[in-house]
C-alpha cells in the first residue's frame, strides 16, 4: 500500500516526497528507494505533533533527540538521489527550543532547505509566540533556506516581521493522499 503513495503525477513544478522516522539505517534504505521515482525533493517530516508518532520518536518527538535528528538526516541526504529538505518545529516545549542549533547542525549533513513550524510540540496545532518565532528565525543566518510555516488561520505575517530577517519567506504547500 505504501509504494501506490508515491505514484507521481508530475505538472512542472517541484514534486516531493514526504517520509519520517527515527532510525538513522532505515530512514537512509528509505531514501535510497525512493530514488526510483521521479522525485525531485525528499522531505522528512519532524514536525508531527500526534502522540502516535511524537511519543515513539517520529515526527516532533526527533527534537527531544537532536544527535539523533542529525543521524537520521545524514542517513538520509547520504541515501538520497535528490535534495533533502525537513520540517520541523520551534522545539518540543516552551523549555527547549532547539531550532536555531538544530538548523545548523542539518545545513552540516547536506540539508537543502528547512520549513519552520512556528510552535513548539507542545502547542500542536493553537497559539503562537511570535517573539520567539522572530527570534529563531532571524537566529538563523548560516542555515540553508529556512522556510516559516504559519497557520493558514493566521495568514501572512506580513508586517508582523521586522525588515532585514536574513530568512527567504516562502510557502510549502502538502496535499493528503
Amino acid at each position: 500500500k505504501t509504494v501506490s503513495l508515491l505514484k507521481a503525477e508530475p505538472n512542472g513544478a517541484p514534486y516531493g516526497v514526504q517520509i519520517f522516522g527515527e532510525v538513522p539505517e532505515i530512514m537512509g534504505e528509505a531514501a535510497a528507494a525512493i530514488e526510483a521515482y521521479p522525485f525531485d525533493f525528499l522531505d522528512i517530516n519532524m514536525g508531527c505533533p500526534v502522540p502516535k508518532v511524537a511519543n515513539s520518536g517520529d515526527g516532533s518527538g526527533l527534537m527531544r533527540d537532536p544527535d539523533k535528528a542529525v543521524r537520521v538526516l545524514e542517513a538520509v541526504v547520504r541515501g538520497a538521489g535528490c535534495p533533502v529538505t525537513v520540517k520541523f518545529r520551534l522545539g518540543w516545549d516552551k523549555g527547549s527550543i532547539n531550532c536555531v542549533e538544530l538548523s545548523q547542525a542539518l545545513e552540516a549533513v547536506g540539508v537543502a532547505a528547512i520549513a519552520v513550524h512556528g510552535r513548539t510540540r507542545s502547542q500542536q496545532y493553537a497559539g503562537t509566540d511570535k517573539d520567539r518565532q522572530q527570534q529563531a528565525f532571524s537566529s538563523i543566518v548560516h542555515a540553508p533556506p529556512a522556510f516559516p510555516r504559519w497557520g493558514a488561520q493566521q495568514g501572512y505575517p506580513g508586517g508582523n516581521f521586522r525588515r532585514g530577517l536574513p530568512v527567504q519567506i516562502s510557502m510549502m504547500m502538502g496535499r493528503i493522499m
